[in-house]
Parts: structure tokens; sequence; C-alpha cells
């Protein structure tokens, strides 16, 4: 795989040369942009009746990258166009889709993975593309791309795609051009070798989000939503015999009152099917080191929250959320066989129920130095997926971290 990155960038900066070479009409800028750095950390300390305290890291999108920014390049460098192309490597995730909670496709909460891409926008379009390199043990890696397009100024819809693969999966998945569809590919190379089928692990997904001015005392609101493909079958007589793997997420949002701007409120809601995340071969599963790439409720599970957040000054955000959740017995590492059949049952079996009300504060410190506590309450039913059990419990954590 170390061999791999070289030939990677290098095809990828001779096909982008050339694409650009043939329709510029004046050479580009070149500038270095030695560090990119974006998202944030949290080092917590948590205390709870059930455990001794204990130290967790949270990471939000943290991405710390190197890298060479051409701006503006080709045929973008004329009056009145822009556009602007960067070679990156390093370590981190992006944080892809609008939720509150969290994103189907990456939520960018796992540990750092080292990966190596690109980014280039033009106008109102942005995309971006890279490879990771997860455990070096079972050989995965991590391959996503992601389009942006704004077509208005109140509209902003993103299109991705992320491949979880292992072993010796085809180099076809590794080219770097532009727009290349994964899905597409695995069907290609499937068709050809069915063992690599075994070795790939594809998701699309797609979002939205759409704002609507105030008017008056109308305050300004925005609408979003993502909808995550793990799998979709292609015809009706397949879907009776498999299911759909499928995730939804839909959320509203008012990021300020024009009564009082210190307040805003979020309302969202999160459901995704059984078997979501999961692969029949257990090195394509959407999880690194033991963390969901994906949106930390999991498979088989649904969730409802409500929040809101209140700002007494410019460096202090306060936070009282709700949340209603259920978990079904299906979870990560549990992929669909045909023993499960057709059924689409969601949660399934003995349905784990939470409800938890939780208290948080923000602080920035220092920029970008934060401090962060939260105080959480809840109860479950059928705690641990056993009728009748019903488990109390409360949670208190102090924080330190970053927000880059």
């Amino acid at each position: 795989m170390r061999k791999l990155y070289p030939m990677i960038l290098a095809a990828l900066v001779a096909a982008i040369a050339a694409t650009l070479g043939s329709v510029a009409h004046a050479a580009p800028e070149v500038s270095r942009s030695p560090l990119d750095v974006s998202g944030g950390v949290l080092a917590i300390i948590y205390s709870s009746p059930d455990s001794a305290p204990a130290l967790s890291v949270e990471y939000d999108g943290l991405q710390l990258l190197l890298g060479y920014r051409v701006e503006p390049f080709g045929p973008f460098k004329q009056p009145g166009t822009s556009g602007r192309l960067q070679l990156f490597a390093g370590a981190g995730l992006p944080k892809w889709g609008p939720g509150r909670t969290g994103s189907l496709m990456m939520s960018g909460r796992t540990p750092p993975v080292p990966h190596v891409g690109y980014r280039f926008a033009v106008g109102s379009v942005d995309y971006v593309h890279f490879v990771g390199l997860m455990e070096s043990e079972q050989r995965r890696r991590l391959i996503g791309h992601r389009l942006e397009y704004s077509p208005t100024a109140w509209l902003r819809l993103g299109v991705s795609e992320t491949a979880v693969v292992s072993g010796e999966a085809s180099p076809l998945l590794y080219w770097p051009f532009p727009g290349l569809p994964l899905y597409a590919l695995q069907r290609a190379v499937s068709q050809r070798d069915r063992a690599q089928d075994s070795l790939i692990n594809v998701n699309l997904g797609a979002d939205f989000v759409a704002t609507l001015p105030g008017k008056g005392r109308w305050p300004e609101l925005e609408a979003y939503g993502e909808l995550l493909i793990d799998d979709a079958q292609g015809s009706i007589s397949s879907r009776d015999v498999v299911p759909d793997f499928l995730g939804a997420l839909v959320g509203v949002r008012v990021p300020r009152f024009p009564s009082d701007p210190r307040f805003a409120v979020h309302l969202e809601y999160v459901a995704i099917a059984n078997y979501v995340y999961s692969h029949r071969n257990p090195d394509c599963n959407y999880v690194y080191r033991g963390t969901g790439i994906g949106h930390s409720l999991g498979p088989d599970a649904d969730m409802l929250a409500l929040a809101a957040d209140f700002r007494p000054d410019s460096r202090t955000v306060v936070s009282l959320v709700g949340a209603f959740a259920r978990h079904g017995e299906g979870e990560i590492g549990h992929p669909w066989s045909p023993g499960e059949g057709g059924n689409r049952e969601a949660p399934s079996g003995v349905v784990e129920k939470t409800v938890r009300v939780s208290l948080e504060l923000e602080r920035i410190l220092l920029e970008p130095v934060l401090f962060a506590g939260r105080l959480e309450l809840g109860t479950t039913f059928s705690k641990g997926h056993v009728q009748g059990s019903t488990h109390r419990y409360w949670r208190a954590g102090a924080a330190l971290g970053v927000r880059l």
C-alpha cells in the first residue's frame, strides 16, 4: 500500500495537468498551502455510578492536511471566473452531511485516518476525492468522493460515495478521475470476478440544505435531509427476498429568533435500517478501529432529538437536548444472510428504548481552545434487549479541546 500512494498521486497529478493543460489560456499560479486544519477534538473525563471515571477522546471532522494549492487555474484564469485546485495529504476524516446528531455517510467521529487526495472548486461546484489507509493488518482502505453544488444562494446539494475495500481489491477503484462512480465500478468489477465483490463495500449518499429567509416576526428556517443507500435491490422481485439497506435523516433548524437572536432550536429525526454498515466480509464493515464511520446511532434504530441552544455571548453556548431512541437487536457486524429472509421490521426483535435529557456547556477559553461540560440523565427500557428490564442512569463529563 505504501507503494500505491505515490502511484495514486502521480496519476492524479498527471491526469489533472493533462486536462488543465489542454484547455488553459494562461499558466496557473502555484502557491503553497502548508497546513490546512479543520474540525475539532475533545478530551473528556466521564463519571457515572455505573463505572469509574474514564477518559475518552471525541473527534468531530478533525483534519490535519498538508498540501499545495493552485489558484486560479486553466480557463478560470480569466476575468469574472474562478477556480482552485488543492492536492493534500494528512490525517483525519471529513464530516459530510448536515445533521446535528451525526452524518449517515461520514460523521468524522473516528480516530484520524491517514489519507491523500485532492479538492477542486469551480464557481458554485466543489468536489473532493481521497484514499485513506485504515488497519494495515487486513489491508483495509477507505475511498471517498463528494460533489457539492449550490444552484442558488438558498439551496445546497451534495452527493457522496464511499467504499471500504480490503485485501487485493481491484486497482480500478483507485482511479483518481473526478466523478468516477464507485458503485458502478463495484458492479463492473464483480461481474468480471465474483470474488472481488466480497472485498468491496460501497455506500451512496445524497443530502441537501435549504435556507428559507426570515421576514418580519418569522425567523429564518433551515430544512435539511440526508439519504444513505448501503444496498438497494434493482427489481421488485428481488426486494421481496432481500430488504433494502437504507438510512434517512431529516431536520429543521431555526438559527436565531427575531425576538431574541441568542436562541436557536433544532429538531431532527434519523432512522437506519437493519444490516446497514455491515458486510458479509468483516474486513469491509463500515468501521475504523472499532468506531463507526457513519452515524453513531448504528443500524436497526431510529431517534428523535430536540435541542435548544442559548448564546449569552459570542464565546459561550448552553444547550438543552432531549432525545428518544429505539434500538433493535441488529448491530454492525451482523450482516444480512439468506436465512434472515426479506423481513423489513425495524427496529427488530426486543427493542431497547431510551429517553434522555442532557445539559451541555461549551465555552471558548482562548481561541481555538475550549472547555465543555455535560450532564446527562436517562432511562432505558428493555435494557440489553431483555423484556421488562429498566435502567436509570446519569453521567457527567468535563472536557478540554480545540475547534479548528
